[in-house]
């Protein structure tokens, strides 16, 4: 067992953002969408043939059963693609989250500062002082 500066390389290769993810999946949802036309197309030219030719019936039923396969598998990756749509909006929200906390922290720690250099008394007094200088020069 290696630890420590003896251990291997780590050699997987860099983690995927779920940007990236999402814009494959949409490559191939419209890669599949295309092959689903292609397919719907050759069903029917095959259909129309069927009359004249005797395996046109034969490629009619492979074209549709190859459409039905690769509605399937765009659905299945439209599922993925929800999914890891889903998880962008969770991963933004907690991006926001942390904003904000980090936000509200700064602003205590200022707060605490200012009011180390004069206490909410002793604004309260120096008012109390200006409010008499005021009314006795007025």
């Amino acid at each position: 067992l290696m630890c420590g500066a003896d251990a291997a390389p780590d050699n997987r290769a860099p983690s995927r953002t779920l940007g990236d993810t999402s814009m494959e999946l949409n490559a191939r949802i419209h890669d599949l969408e295309g092959k689903i036309i292609k397919a719907d197309y050759d069903t029917r030219k095959w259909l129309a043939l069927a009359e004249r030719e005797p395996s046109a019936k034969a490629h009619a039923l492979r074209s549709l059963q190859q459409k039905k396969q690769y509605q399937l598998q765009c659905e299945r990756l439209r599922g993925l693609q929800l999914n890891v749509e889903h998880m962008r909006l969770q991963q933004e929200q907690a991006e926001m989250a942390s904003m904000t906390a980090q936000a509200l922290q700064a602003g205590t720690t200022s707060l605490r500062q200012h009011l180390a250099v004069a206490s909410v008394d002793q604004v309260e007094q120096l008012r109390e002082q200006w409010q008499e200088m005021c009314d006795e020069m007025g």
